[in-house]
């Protein structure tokens, strides 16, 4: 199997099947060695400054997979961004590819447990398995 990925962020009209690309081996058969994501707009809308309380508390809905802000506000993952951690979770030709996190939030600890709840899409783990490298630098995006 190829992994699905987009070309810019994974939301909006141009998300759909028709816009997805295979991303393959290189004409030698390699994979890059990293693969980094950003969070905000990238992996998960809304962007975490946009709730009215992402500092606070949120519960989990694991049937789904959306995390519900104390405010009542709901984070979804973006397009195929289940899929792409799966598959890099899963599939061996993408053993040797190493899967980081570089993101400006100020809200690290929201951050860190909507990784660590978010699920593959095969079922077989949540997002942070995958992860290898975070590095997550405060600030506001205001």
């Amino acid at each position: 199997p190829s992994l699905l990925a987009h070309v810019g962020p994974m939301s909006g009209p141009d998300s759909g099947p028709a816009k997805r690309l295979r991303l393959d081996t290189d004409a030698q058969g390699l994979r890059p060695e990293l693969i980094v994501f950003d969070l905000d707009a990238c992996l998960w809308d809304p962007e975490l400054y946009q709730l009215r309380d992402a500092d606070g508390s949120f519960e989990f809905d694991d049937d789904r997979n959306v995390a519900v802000a104390a405010s009542g506000e709901e984070v979804h993952l973006l397009g195929c961004t289940a899929a792409v951690f799966a598959e890099l979770g899963s599939a061996t030709s993408w053993k040797g590819t190493q899967v980081a996190i570089a993101s400006c939030c100020e809200f690290r600890e929201s951050a860190e447990f909507l990784l660590s709840r978010f699920q593959s899409a095969d079922g077989q783990g949540v997002l942070a398995d995958v992860v290898s490298a975070m590095e997550i630098h405060g600030g506001s995006k205001r």
